[in-house]
């Protein structure tokens, strides 16, 4: 069987990758991916990044059936567009999860970015996921829900990054550096609450911070595969970081934890809970894949009162099997933000 029969056959499968994840005994990658588009994304994000000769924009609308709906809406057939090293034409391309399926322009677009997202609106596509490159410089514009709420919500990635090498130095400042950047958006915050007010977080306030650490993390280490729920013996691993190739080193596993005061319906969440819950966070990183050169807790402290004893035993127990727990807060309104960091220049100033 020829290499393009076996594409077909098997939906185009990655090989390079499916071989590299069998050496390292984890799945090649997960249905329950929470970002919209696969990693190799980013590498077309790059070499389609603007320049003073093509300022104009590209849009990407992210479908689950490409094909349907671009042959319903007459959209002009694209082969692999996102395999395109060069920047194809400005305008609105409907695509899937993966660079290596076909691109499907929308009819009447181009140069003009008001025009491009009126033919999205006029469409019925303004509410699916979104990114726009070439709006910003050197930046893409994702819009998780769409342009329909474009005025009010975005986040902008870097487009262009050389790939940083894996070190526990540069994992945690790119961990911080989401934490301080993005957490305090409007964007995710806005996401992230069923009532702010109250410090009622989302059921899912964990998988809502992991898509956005995930784009973040795969737009900086382009030379690693960094996989998320992936299925291995005792459960699933929440962010898994692989070497792409030999040239690369080092295996990491983060687990995210989301600490409550209280549950989406505002049912209080005790404080025995919370300190089981931390421990058993340690626990998955210290098992869920024994092979790691760095196993991560990273915690998203979203309570009114954000009390340290919940922490004691989940620190102990990081110290005895060599976890790193990197804590971070997430407050509720740009309020809760001014005041957190007016507090910390309090204390440095002491």
């Amino acid at each position: 069987m020829s290499i393009d029969d076996f594409d077909v056959k098997f939906g185009g499968v990655d090989l390079a990758l499916l071989d590299s994840a069998s050496a390292s005994g984890v799945g090649a990658a997960s249905d329950a991916d929470p970002v919209p588009w696969d990693q190799r994304w980013h590498r077309s994000f790059e070499s389609w990044k603007p320049t003073a000769s093509t300022p104009a924009p590209i849009m990407l609308v992210f479908c689950k059936t490409p094909s349907v709906i671009g042959m319903e809406k007459s959209c002009a057939k694209i082969f692999q567009l996102g395999m395109y090293s060069n920047r194809p034409e400005c305008g609105v391309y409907l695509v899937g999860r993966s660079p290596t399926g076909n691109g499907w322009k929308l009819p009447a677009t181009g140069e003009e970015h008001q025009l491009n997202c009126k033919a999205v609106e006029t469409a019925g596509l303004d509410e699916l996921p979104t990114i726009v490159v070439g709006l910003v410089d050197d930046g893409i514009l994702f819009l998780p829900r769409g342009i329909k709420h474009a005025d009010d919500h975005g986040v902008l990635i870097p487009a262009s990054h050389d790939g940083s090498p894996m070190s526990d130095e540069v994992l945690t400042a790119e961990l911080d550096s989401f934490a301080a950047t993005n957490l305090p958006c409007d964007e995710l915050r806005s996401e992230l609450w069923t009532d702010a007010s109250k410090y009622w977080p989302i059921k899912e306030a964990e998988v809502t911070i992991q898509k956005f650490l995930l784009i973040a993390l795969r737009a900086v280490f382009k030379n690693y595969v960094i996989l998320s729920e992936t299925k291995v013996a005792p459960g699933r691993i929440d962010i898994l970081i692989l070497p792409g190739s030999s040239k690369e080193a080092g295996k990491v596993v983060l687990e995210l934890k989301a600490i409550r005061q209280y549950g989406s319906t505002g049912i209080a969440v005790s404080s025995s809970t919370t300190i089981a819950h931390l421990v058993g966070g340690v626990v998955q990183a210290t098992t869920y894949f024994q092979d790691a050169t760095n196993k991560y807790i990273c915690t998203y402290d979203m309570r009114r009162d954000m009390l340290d004893e919940v922490f004691v035993q989940a620190r102990v127990d990081c110290v005895t099997n060599n976890v790193k727990l990197r804590p971070y807060k997430v407050y509720p309104n740009a309020t809760s933000v001014r005041h957190a960091v007016l507090a910390s220049m309090d204390c440095e100033g002491k």
